[in-house]
């Protein structure tokens, strides 16, 4: 999880960071931006990463690994107004990039509402 959110181009899917980010292309490169701190400073775990900051907070929760192909469940929630997606998605590495190469899955169409929280 530690590869991923170093190196997770969150440019390959839509997210509330997109409209944030004017160089950045990874989490790691908000470093120095104000009210950005908590992207810096992620909880990770074996199976999660999450970032919880005042206004903002971002999971990565990892459900499987089919042969490279990791599938993960993305919330993606504002603390102030009503903004909570939650997605499942594919990523998969190319070089030492991961990027998204589906949304929304079939097989996991609906299971983030269950793993996600």
């Amino acid at each position: 999880m530690d590869d991923i959110y170093n190196n997770l181009d969150f440019t390959s899917f839509p997210t509330s960071l997109n409209p944030k980010s004017i160089d950045e292309k990874y989490l790691p490169d908000f470093k120095g931006r104000e009210h950005m701190d908590y992207l810096l400073n992620p909880k990770i775990t074996e199976d999660e990463i999450v970032m919880d900051g005042e206004l903002w907070f971002y999971k990565f929760k990892l459900l499987e690994n089919r042969e490279g192909d990791l599938y993960l469940c993305f919330w993606d929630k504002a603390k102030q107004g009503t903004y909570d997606v939650r997605k499942p998605m594919v990523i998969r590495k190319y070089g030492n990039d991961y990027v998204a190469i589906a949304l929304n899955p079939t097989p996991l169409n609906g299971e983030c509402e269950r793993y996600v929280q």
